[in-house]
């Protein structure tokens, strides 16, 4: 009898339970197998269906989702009339019907979590703005493109190279040549008509008198158009032709009428050796040997200023001795403070030029210089003083076609015309013998045997006339009268000297 209880109650508590699920399953629309909603008012049907169901599961088929983990279900399948009877007794009288046909359960918030979060938590993931990290990943690429923007930098130290290709490309500018610039009127340099300068310069340094171009060697004359040609286009060097002879004037003359060679040179650098000639310059780079070049161009403009081109050519003369002459400083110390250039540097025309310091060689080759580029055959002679043979240089004129003598180192301070228009005797009183004056390098070379300076049209200017007799002070050109007036401290004139006939008033 126990057992048939406890049965029965088994069973009752299956339909209990099974009353208080399928309406919920009925609400949510879930179809169970073998259970039809239409039945679920009949308790007994119900029972009898979850019977069926407990059989199959016994079977080892998959439980029902009401079965509660535990819960034993060894009922035998083979139950007694009146058990069932008895417990469809009980389900009738005991167990309400309304849970099973009631809607209440599908208010319960059973059924909600199960729409709820399949569908939120799935469309968040797709909501989320996955496409704003790769926007921003798009937006970075601006700063790599300025990385890229930085190669213009490296682009222009390229840039800064070319100033550095020019100074090598323009040494030699030989594939578009300029004629040879030669502004003298007077026919001085017939033989260098055939340069080709790789420049364009403003004066011409090739005016050397026919009488110093007969004296030159052959090879002075090659070597000097070499050495010119070789400087303009920056070289440092220039080739000895085989066979050519000997050079021993080159240097004396580049000094007399190729001055700006040294305007970046120094002579102690020049060296021969084999068959070649090197120096060395003092600029680093041709742009600044060009600049050079033309400061050099620029103050012969300045110290031709004075010249005007009305003047005749005797008052041009005058004019540039007497400017020139003003601003000469005699220096013998060979040495410039501050200048990186080595010992006999003063001995050049171009410092005497640039500078107004140095000695006799400066002096009487700058004079001589600035004389040719005013179209006037000049030159310049040395003696030996008698009793110590000291050498003494000074510049030769032609004018007039005679031959005159000019010193400018004695001089100096632009006051005087003592040692200006005056002779070989003259020289000779002043302690220089004629055979001892010579002319180029050297004494082969006698300057007597070549340039007659004998003309005394000056005499008045450097005898006791004027020179000795006359206290003057200083002297002043008068353009409109042709004449030079000498004044004494009072300012006033004590004598003049017509340039037109030498006459003296």
């Amino acid at each position: 009898m126990n057992k048939l209880y406890r049965k029965t109650l088994l069973l009752l508590l299956t339909v209990l339970m099974s009353a208080a699920i399928f309406p919920l399953a009925s609400c949510s629309r879930i179809e169970h197998p073998g259970i039809e909603p239409s039945n679920t008012a009949n308790g007994v049907s119900v029972a009898a269906q979850e019977v069926t169901d407990e059989s199959k599961s016994e079977d080892g088929t998959e439980p029902p989702e009401s079965e509660v983990p535990g819960e034993s279900t060894n009922a035998p399948t083979d139950l007694p009339t009146e058990a069932v009877t008895e417990s469809a007794s009980l389900s009738q009288t005991d167990v309400p019907t309304e849970p099973v046909q009631t809607d209440k359960p599908t208010d319960e918030p059973t059924d909600e979590p199960t729409d709820e979060p399949t569908e939120e938590p799935t469309e968040e993931p797709t909501a989320t703005p996955v496409p704003e990290p790769t926007a921003a990943l798009t937006a970075t690429p601006k700063p790599t493109a300025a990385p890229t923007a930085t190669p213009k930098p490296t682009a222009a130290p390229t840039a800064t190279l070319k100033p550095t290709a020019a100074p090598t490309a323009t040494p030699k500018p030989t594939a578009e040549p300029t004629p040879t610039p030669v502004p003298t009127g007077n026919s001085l340099s017939e033989r260098f008509r055939d340069i080709v300068l790789p420049i364009n310069v403003r004066y011409d340094y090739f005016a050397i008198p026919e009488e110093i171009l007969g004296l030159m060697t052959p090879g002075d004359r090659e070597m000097y158009r070499r050495v010119a040609v070789a400087f303009f286009s920056g070289d440092n060097y220039v080739d000895i032709p085989s066979g050519m002879g000997s050079f021993p004037n080159l240097w004396r003359v580049i000094d007399m009428y190729f001055p700006v060679f040294f305007i970046d040179v120094t002579d102690t650098t020049i060296q021969t050796s084999g068959s070649r000639i090197t120096w060395q310059y003092t600029t680093s780079n041709y742009e600044q040997h060009l600049q050079q070049i033309r400061r050099f161009e620029n103050r012969v403009d300045f110290l031709l200023s004075p010249v005007v081109q009305s003047d005749t050519t005797i008052m041009k003369v005058l004019s540039l001795f007497k400017d020139f002459t003003s601003r000469l400083i005699y220096n013998d110390s060979h040495v410039i403070p501050g200048d990186r250039t080595s010992p006999h540097v003063y001995r050049h025309s171009v410092t005497a030029m640039m500078d107004n310091i140095g000695v006799c060689y400066g002096f009487a080759r700058g004079y001589n210089f600035l004389l040719c580029q005013l179209g006037i055959d000049s030159l310049t002679v040395h003696g030996l003083r008698r009793g110590d043979n000291a050498v003494h240089e000074w510049t030769v004129f032609k004018w007039n076609n005679e031959w005159r003598y000019a010193d400018p180192s004695w001089c100096r301070g632009g006051k005087k015309l003592t040692f200006f228009g005056f002779t070989i005797r003259s020289r000779e009183a002043d302690g220089y013998p004629e055979a001892d004056v010579s002319v180029l390098e050297g004494k082969s070379l006698r300057a007597s045997q070549y340039f007659d300076v004998s003309g005394e049209f000056f005499k008045p200017l450097y005898s006791g006339e004027i020179a000795y007799n006359v206290h003057y002070v200083n002297y002043r050109l008068n353009r409109s009268t042709g004449k030079i007036e000498f004044i004494n401290a009072s300012n006033q004139i004590t004598k003049t000297f017509n340039t037109a006939n030498g006459s003296v008033q």
